[in-house]
């Protein structure tokens, strides 16, 4: 049975069909990634152990053996090129955190290299390549020298302290996979920081009501489109890369927002952890659907939250005591293949003005090839394209403000439509030169 609370705007949607999420043996687990190249092989880091699943949590097999008996794995990350190559970020003080190398040897046996940092009573919380240069890799650190940036250009062979920025404590580094350059830094007691020269440099990000945002998510397929919450101060979206911010839920319990998660198969909502309870939120943030169901039994807060890339399931676990709880959507009483998602929408259109090229991202449920179209105000067509359907429900489509001929258009207002064979959207867009 749904029961329905309206809050304002918003849809705040809760189930009760008896339907609850289960605890699953895999021990204190503190992140989890998926295989890029196998969508159902799952690796899960927990306190002293390296795990990997073909189940979705079912079964497990260890990799390798553990060299520092009190390592804490915090981050998964893959290698760009090589994806088999994987970094761990050991987040253990006492051992003195490191990042580590795993890999298969010729024997298809699991092996772990020392690869950086190492500095005692320090642990890596986090490990990350840039997308766009893979000898250069950002970590963050926690421990007796505060929480630190660091960098290394040499493949990790050596690391430097990043302070180009107001001295406080690092808590986060978000980088934009989709916006070469990019990145987002969030300081403790300093605010949100942003860079577009891969770190060179830094410029504070003002976000309204919103002093410091504690948690920043970046859509995975636009990063222009962000998220951010923090001091008790709501839910904040900006889809122009920082800009720009509105706030789009502070009713009820979401004032208190823990965590938040998207899954890059499905943008159109994301993921809220706020005061012990787990709700699937629309991309605008006007629907909040409750999944809580029996996680008070287990949890008093959530400090993670995954989604596996077939979006059926979903994982949560405490920083505190780490147990790992999975909910498999397909039993709550509705379908979580379409779950709260519309027939066709138009998400997002950036940038709106534009000069040279806007990137329309937007919603085609149906497994089909789809149809854009562009058309001046008159309603002229003025270029048209067919798509190949991408999976997942998020597509994107750019266009260069050209005919077809590939002719440049004059200023004006234009339509964007997109178009399948049993339904239509459409979104105005303007062009400047």
């Amino acid at each position: 049975m749904a029961y329905i609370r309206i809050i304002g705007l918003m849809f705040i949607f809760s189930y009760a069909n008896g339907q609850s999420w289960e605890l699953l043996n895999a021990g204190n687990v503190n992140v989890i990634e998926y295989h890029p190249d196998s969508t159902d092989l799952m690796y899960l880091g927990s306190s002293n152990t390296f795990l990997k699943s073909y189940d979705f949590g079912e079964t497990y097999d260890t990799l390798g053996s553990i060299q520092n008996a009190m390592i804490s794995i915090h981050d998964i990350e893959f290698h760009p090129s090589v994806p088999d190559t994987i970094l761990i970020a050991d987040g253990s003080w006492f051992g003195g955190g490191n990042i580590w190398k795993v890999f298969q040897n010729e024997d298809a046996e699991y092996e772990w290299e020392y690869i950086g940092i190492g500095t005692p009573e320090e642990g890596v919380s986090s490990v990350q390549y840039l997308p766009w240069d893979e000898a250069t890799l950002f970590a963050t650190t926690t421990g007796a020298f505060g929480n630190r940036l660091m960098m290394s250009v040499d493949y990790g062979e050596n690391w430097l302290q990043v302070s180009n920025f107001p001295e406080g404590q690092v808590i986060y580094l978000e980088i934009d996979h989709q916006n070469i350059g990019t990145m987002y830094l969030g300081v403790f007691s300093q605010g949100l920081f942003k860079s577009t020269d891969s770190g060179a440099s830094w410029t504070e990000i003002q976000i309204g009501g919103l002093n410091y945002p504690s948690i920043l998510l970046i859509n995975p397929l636009n990063g222009s489109t962000l998220y951010a919450s923090g001091n008790g101060a709501g839910l904040y979206k900006s889809m122009d890369s920082g800009e720009n911010w509105m706030l789009i839920g502070e009713a009820g319990p979401f004032t208190h927002i823990n965590t938040l998660q998207m899954a890059e198969q499905d943008t159109s909502m994301l993921m809220v952890s706020s005061t012990g309870e787990l709700f699937r939120v629309s991309f605008d943030g006007q629907s909040w659907e409750n999944i809580s169901f029996n996680l008070s039994e287990y949890l008093s807060t959530i400090s993670y939250i995954w989604s596996s890339p077939n979006l059926r399931y979903k994982f949560v676990a405490d920083i505190f005591s780490n147990p790992l709880l999975r909910l498999d959507l397909s039993t709550v009483g509705f379908n979580f293949e379409e779950s709260m998602i519309p027939k066709n929408a138009i998400i997002d259109a950036f940038p709106n003005p534009f000069n040279d090229e806007i990137k329309i991202s937007y919603l085609i449920p149906e497994s089909v090839d789809h149809l854009v179209s562009i058309y001046d105000i008159q309603g002229e067509l003025m270029f048209s394209e067919f798509v190949d359907y991408l999976g997942g429900f998020t597509n994107s489509f750019s266009w260069n403000a050209q005919d077809e001929t590939g002719i440049q258009l004059s200023s004006g207002v234009y339509i964007v439509r997109v178009s399948t064979l049993s339904s239509s959207v459409s979104q105005k867009i303007v062009l400047l030169r």
